[in-house]
């Protein structure tokens, strides 16, 4: 995650997780372990009720402790249940297709069945987790304080579309010039050089990498450059097979029987030119890099792969042919435009001239950091009383 727990990253996550929850292949899944599915609904309904309540979170953790502890928790209930259902929807759909010769839904569950017999014992196992995940998120949502329910963050939530993230392009700023220079590097070709080239982009965190990322991601160029593109959010361990599983869903591969998840998408992207996005990657181990580039070899000449990281190291592991593009921090001017559209939604109207002194001194404590500039616009939204600004203001933020 970045330095600051952004309310809409968390946010795009759990999102994801509820999609997972609900989706066929998790249900089927349960149906045939004979697990308790008034479970997988008690968890979807705290979910969404944790969802609910992020907008108002990102707003509150600069300047509340617990509200900051409170996210800390909930994202790790967020990760477990991500690492369990990644499992239950792998092996769900694999024996799904498994069983599409039979001629029946009798006929498929009778296999389903045969199929599962060996399975009671990680039955209980499987059960016993998602219980412990579901109070450890019950209990967030029982112990959250003043917190309220908002739909929607200030800020838009991550991609969640198969289309790759979506953005708020027209309140992007400063990222002009970085964004021009990524794109002459995907433009690049050298006639010796691999199929496959990396470009990291690294950067504190909330600088905005991401964003970066994602303006790249979204111009039609690159539609035009790449035959496909994918878009997978790492966050902190870098897992080479969830990795691989994930683009797999992003370019719509099917699981076919007694066939690797590594094998399949590489039979995906054959002969094709392709455009990856590894979003927030903390660490990396150069042999999990490599097994990713293994299931790679086979793309077009021209493919590349974008990694976001605050890490030098995670830069140094992947680098092959071009060096790593450094984001720096955007101008005092550029944190106060960006400011001013979530405090106030947009910068010259009536309550933004009558703080903008006292605004611009909090942007200054940004230091460049759009996601922090972003994150107080939110703190101040709606806030119209000077004293309310001041207080916020010198507080300990």
């Amino acid at each position: 995650m970045e330095a600051v727990i952004g309310g809409g990253m968390l946010n795009g996550a759990v999102d994801l997780l509820i999609q997972h929850l609900a989706s066929p292949e998790v249900r089927t899944f349960f149906k045939c372990h004979k697990l308790d599915d008034g479970l997988l609904v008690k968890l979807i309904g705290t979910l969404n009720a944790v969802s609910e309540l992020l907008g108002d979170a990102e707003e509150k953790q600069l300047i509340k402790p617990d509200v900051k502890n409170w996210l800390d928790e909930v994202k790790d209930a967020v990760y477990e249940t991500e690492d369990l259902l990644d499992e239950i929807g792998y092996e769900a759909q694999r024996l799904k297709f498994e069983g599409d010769s039979q001629t029946s839904m009798d006929h498929v569950w009778n296999f389903l069945s045969s199929k599962l017999n060996l399975l009671s014992k990680k039955e209980k196992e499987t059960e016993e987790k998602l219980k412990k995940i579901f109070e450890k998120l019950e209990r967030a949502v029982r112990h959250k304080g003043d917190l309220r329910p908002i739909q929607g963050i200030a800020g838009g939530k991550p991609l969640t579309e198969k289309k790759g993230p979506l953005l708020d392009e027209f309140h992007v700023y400063g990222r002009d010039a970085d964004k021009e220079a990524i794109m002459e590097l995907l433009k690049m070709d050298r006639e010796n050089g691999p199929k496959l080239v990396a470009i990291p982009v690294v950067g504190l965190g909330g600088v905005g990498k991401t964003t970066l990322a994602h303006t790249v991601y979204n111009d039609r160029r690159v539609e035009q450059m790449f035959q496909l593109k994918a878009w997978v959010w790492v966050a902190e361990q870098f897992d080479v097979s969830r990795v691989i599983k994930d683009m797999l869903k992003e370019v719509n591969a099917k699981i076919i029987a007694n066939k690797e998840a590594d094998e399949l998408l590489k039979e995906a992207l054959e002969g094709k030119k392709v455009f990856l996005v590894l979003d927030n990657v903390c660490s990396i181990d150069y042999n999990e890099w490599h097994k990713l580039l293994l299931s790679l070899q086979d793309v077009e000449k021209g493919s590349k792969i974008i990694v976001t990281t605050h890490s030098e190291n995670v830069a140094k592991a992947i680098e092959t042919v071009i060096p790593p593009h450094p984001v720096d921090g955007i101008t005092d001017e550029e944190c106060w435009f960006l400011f001013a559209n979530h405090a106030f939604g947009g910068v010259n109207s009536t309550a933004e001239s009558q703080v903008e002194e006292l605004g611009r001194e909090i942007v200054s404590k940004c230091k460049g950091l759009p996601l922090a500039a972003r994150t107080l616009g939110g703190v101040f939204h709606s806030k119209t009383d000077y004293k309310e600004w001041e207080m916020i203001a010198k507080s300990s933020m």
